[in-house]
């Protein structure tokens, strides 16, 4: 009996149209635990319905110039800290330009990421061991996913090493790389890392500032920071209107900080609409995670956000999550909670929330808003 059935789109695709490094990149996304191209179909509801690099002026995320701050005036620094608590509260994201990390250096750490995501697939597989192929693991290179689980498959490749309070970003290198190869990745990672931590610890003061708090409010809490760093690679896909590379989630953590290649894909839902981030050469888009929401009481807010493909050039993004240390309890300031009025959200551990998160999405089998399991 034939069937009812429409031809899944991905099986009209011929393997002539894929370029080399397209092949190479669909190799290695079928080799980590699918080998259907199915999987990659997501439901209709959830594909993008927004290109890439479909920018508006209109609907732009907010830019704050840390130039400003050289002139070393508190008056300066407060109406920056202003700034980010409005761009905190009203869209959960915005970018950071002149922030004092050389362009160069991220030019650097784009340039020897890509080197690495276009070697061949047996190079790459080079990077995965049993510890990789356990799903509790979150480390090294060919995980699809850390712990969301979504409608479909997200087009992918992905490498990510702890940083703080340990780093096993040696580790996990020499898996993948040797000679002066792993050196250049080595260094250009570790310098990533480093200036974005400081530049979080920074960022985050602001944020306390902005608030009417300390400085130090939260920032005390990370030291030293637990913090992972996330190298994103999104093959160019053939049918980018099918799939996602991430589907729609928010960050647990504190912060995160992304910088982006020129090549657009991040998408932010703005008031229930998704908006189309455009990258800007040597600048952070750095968005308020879930442990924020609640430590602000909910002045700042977690927003979720999602990558969509295009069918010419891959993408790169580099992400570094900030976050404090496990048995940190989160629990808003007294002084928002007076001046809101009431407590929001209940206080916890950020190991008890990171162990919420994987049992309620191992669970549900879906991504939610988590942090509202916590509201009062």
């Amino acid at each position: 009996m034939a069937s009812n059935q429409p031809p899944n789109p991905f099986s009209l695709i011929r393997a002539a149209s894929i370029t080399p490094a397209a092949q190479s990149s669909l190799q290695s996304l079928l080799s980590q635990g699918s080998q259907d191209l199915a999987d990659f179909v997501w439901p209709e509801d959830e594909r993008p319905t927004i290109p890439h690099n479909d920018y508006r002026r209109d609907r732009e995320l907010p830019v704050i110039d840390l130039s400003g701050l050289q002139d070393g005036s508190d008056e300066t620094k407060m109406k920056l800290a202003k700034r980010i608590a409005a761009a905190g509260s009203e869209w959960g994201f915005f970018h950071l330009i002149n922030h004092g990390i050389p362009v160069a250096d991220l030019d650097e750490v784009q340039l020897q990421t890509r080197r690495f995501f276009e070697l061949p697939m047996e190079h790459k597989q080079r990077a995965m061991s049993l510890e990789t192929a356990n799903a509790n693991n979150v480390y090294g290179y060919g995980l699809n996913t850390t712990g969301y689980k979504y409608a479909g498959r997200p087009w992918i490749e992905r490498f990510q090493c702890s940083w703080s309070p340990k780093s096993n970003l040696r580790e996990q290198a020499q898996r993948l790389l040797d000679g002066q190869a792993f050196h250049d990745f080595q260094a250009a990672v570790e310098s990533f890392c480093s200036g974005a931590e400081k530049l979080a610890k920074l960022t985050l003061e602001l944020c306390a500032l902005g608030l009417g708090l300390a400085p130090d409010t939260f920032s005390q809490h990370m030291n030293p920071s637990q913090s992972i760093a996330r190298l994103n690679y999104y093959p160019a896909c053939p049918t980018p209107d099918l799939t996602l590379g991430l589907g729609a989630h928010t960050d647990p953590y504190t912060l995160t900080f992304l910088h982006q290649c020129q090549v657009g894909g991040l998408q932010v839902c703005k008031d229930g609409k998704w908006i189309t981030v455009k990258p800007r050469r040597g600048a952070y888009v750095v968005n308020v995670g879930d442990n924020l929401q609640a430590w602000t009481n909910g002045r700042f807010k977690s927003v979720e956000h999602r990558a969509v493909l295009n069918d010419k050039v891959s993408r790169l993004s580099l992400v570094f999550f900030y976050a404090p240390p496990l048995d940190t309890v989160i629990s808003a300031p007294q002084e928002l909670i007076q001046a809101d009025g009431k407590r929001r959200y209940k206080s916890f551990t950020w190991g008890e929330y990171l162990d919420y998160l994987k049992r309620q999405n191992f669970e549900k089998g879906k991504n939610e808003r988590w942090v509202e399991g916590f509201a009062l």
